[in-house]
């Protein structure tokens, strides 16, 4: 795993950390924070360890509550204006280059099987954005496991962010229906979209599909969006945004904003900032830890390229 460090002077007593608002860091930047607050009164931030009414104060370990994939902490060695240390890890992100041109999806690190008997999808030149790409083409489902370092918690105040490069390159996408889902234990809980290809080849009868609740990623409810009438040969960028659990209704349910946009060419819009629901039982949605992705459908040829789960900017 990838680490940021940034050190910045602790200061003693009770003005805990006072020069910390003046630290630039990607994690947290004070804004509003007034000079010598303690810092446990900062909004999210609490004490781990430690006793601040000591008077032998050691060194004092404070927890941030960052939603990326590990608990970020922050040591602070008080008795003297010792230095502390931010740490912040790197989003999760998948763009293939360790892969071997030409081999299996499988073969991949943190890829498997989710649905289907053939394992083939491969890693290609040809399926990639920028470099290497996957390329799925039968009725197959694959899930990529995020490791537990780079999961991303859902919590309040501290949203997610969801990004993919997609293509459809079938030569008939009539009665596709292509899925994507980011979510918790195997796609049991997740926010949803479906690529769908209607009843006949060609871009008029193509429609988005957006989940809006259901018990499971077998039921899913979707909102249809029949003027979304993505094209073959045509690369887009999903981006599920603002990735949240509902606040103050005590369903613990998801919501997110979701925008579907080509990449290159016309940089057409598809989806704009439209909402986007999760899927799974009451209170289960807890965490982003798998990628699924796969043909629901018709067996229909698709690339994906450039995965990447993150945390977006504090609310």
């Amino acid at each position: 795993m990838t680490w940021k460090w940034t050190t910045v002077a602790a200061v003693a007593g009770g003005s805990l950390l006072g020069s910390l608002q003046a630290a630039v860091i990607t994690l947290e930047n004070f804004t509003g924070v007034a000079d010598g607050t303690l810092l446990t009164s900062v909004r999210r931030w609490t004490l781990q360890s430690g006793s601040p009414g000591s008077p032998t104060w050691g060194a004092l370990v404070f927890r941030r509550w960052r939603s990326c994939r590990a608990t970020t902490l922050l040591a602070a060695a008080c008795l003297f204006a010792a230095p502390a240390v931010f740490a912040e890890s790197v989003a999760f992100e998948e763009t293939f280059s360790a892969a071997q041109d030409g081999s299996a999806l499988v073969e991949a690190e943190g890829w498997k099987l989710s649905f289907g008997e053939d394992s083939s999808a491969r890693v290609e030149l040809a399926a990639g954005f920028s470099g290497q790409g996957a390329r799925i083409e039968r009725k197959e489902q694959y899930q990529r496991l995020i490791p537990e370092d780079h999961v991303h918690f859902l919590q309040e105040g501290i949203p997610g962010e969801f990004r993919m490069k997609i293509r459809f390159m079938t030569p008939n996408d009539g009665y596709t229906i292509a899925q994507v889902l980011i979510g918790r234990n195997d796609g049991i809980h997740g926010l949803a979209l479906r690529f769908n290809g209607g009843e006949h080849d060609g871009f008029a009868d193509n429609f988005l599909q957006v989940s809006r609740g259901g018990k499971s990623w077998g039921v899913i409810e979707f909102a249809n969006f029949k003027a979304a009438t993505w094209q073959k040969q045509t690369w887009y960028e999903i981006a599920i945004t603002d990735i949240l659990p509902e606040a103050g209704s005590g369903s613990n349910k998801v919501h997110a904003k979701l925008t579907v946009r080509e990449v290159d060419g016309a940089q057409t819009v598809l989806l704009e900032a439209v909402p986007i629901e999760s899927v799974g039982t009451t209170g289960g949605f807890t965490k982003i830890n798998v990628v699924l992705v796969g043909n629901c459908g018709a067996p229909s040829a698709f690339d994906i390229d450039d995965i990447k789960v993150q945390a977006g900017p504090s609310k």
